[in-house]
């Protein structure tokens, strides 16, 4: 009887398949086997693809950056005239940021120039004396100091039976003879001495116990991927830039206060060349918003970006 070859058919291929798997394993794309078969010695691996980001913020008058956008409407253009604007002696446009950052490509990055503004949001409430009063020791807060009215002057001298009365002196009456004295009126009754200084009723103010932080200044969160031909960019970008404007009471004694922040963000993204400067957009703060300290100046500010191959 003769034997089936079919179980030592299935038997070679079990034995070889995993070690194919394994050989293919064993030289991963930066292994020096694989750098070998491609072509590289071992110590001449391609580097990953880097971008050198450089994001300008430029500003000039409201009037003159409608003008320019619609004498340039082409980006490479209007960057050029900020250029040369920016030459001259007295120029209309100003440089207000000049933010670099390096970027590999598939990976996103973030760049901060910042301050950290602590600020309270939670307060424990104004706490006020639970017992006060005659017999009990007062707080130091308590203290009143009287200051004892001036006596009246003496009364004039009565006049002669002929003569006729004279009309009462003071506020309430006419004028008095040429060289007396105004007669004080007693004060009413419940009221307090004229020239009586007392202290304000002790109480302790809103205490703050909890607080936060914000971030002022310049923040750029940028992703950065280069095409095959390391010719094209495409960039995901989220800059930011937030200004403490001033503070705001909101309690009538003003012992609470809240900080006014003003932000400006921008969120796009952009697909663009190797070394051509590219308009993101505008920039400008906010106007006559309305804030307490916030900005009153119309201007506006262009954020250009320009990506560079570093080596």
């Amino acid at each position: 009887m003769k034997a089936n070859p079919l179980p030592l058919l299935v038997t070679t291929l079990c034995l070889f398949t995993p070690w194919t798997a394994f050989s293919q394993e064993a030289h991963p794309a930066d292994s020096p086997v694989h750098l070998q078969e491609a072509g590289y010695a071992a110590d001449e691996a391609p580097l990953p693809l880097e971008g050198l980001i450089r994001m300008e913020v430029f500003s000039l008058p409201l009037e003159a950056g409608r003008a320019a956008t619609r004498k340039f409407p082409k980006q490479a253009d209007l960057y050029a005239w900020l250029g040369g604007e920016l030459e001259k002696e007295n120029p209309t446009v100003k440089l207000e940021r000049l933010m670099v950052l390096r970027v590999r490509s598939g990976l996103k990055s973030k760049l901060e120039e910042i301050d950290e503004y602590p600020f309270p949001t939670e307060f424990g409430p104004p706490q006020v004396p639970q017992s006060i009063g005659i017999g009990q020791p007062a707080p130091a807060t308590t203290n009143v100091t009287l200051t004892p009215p001036t006596p009246p002057s003496a009364p004039p001298a009565p006049a002669s039976p002929d003569a006729p009365p004279a009309p009462p002196s003071g506020a309430k009456g006419d004028a008095g003879p040429s060289g007396a004295s105004a007669v004080a009126q007693p004060p009413p009754a419940g009221a307090s001495p004229p020239g009586s200084v007392f202290s304000p009723w002790p109480y302790t103010p809103a205490t703050p116990h909890s607080f936060q932080f914000k971030k002022t200044g310049w923040t750029a969160e940028i992703e950065l991927t280069i095409a095959d031909d390391e010719e094209t960019v495409d960039l995901n970008i989220l800059p930011e830039f937030t200004r403490l404007c001033g503070l705001e009471s909101q309690s009538p004694g003003g012992e609470v206060v809240q900080p006014i922040f003003e932000n400006i963000k921008l969120a796009t993204e952009i697909l663009t060349k190797m070394g051509q400067p590219t308009l993101a957009g505008t920039f400008s703060p906010p106007a006559d918003a309305g804030a307490p300290g916030g900005n009153l100046e119309k201007v506006t500010r262009l954020l250009f970006l320009t990506v560079t191959n570093p080596r």
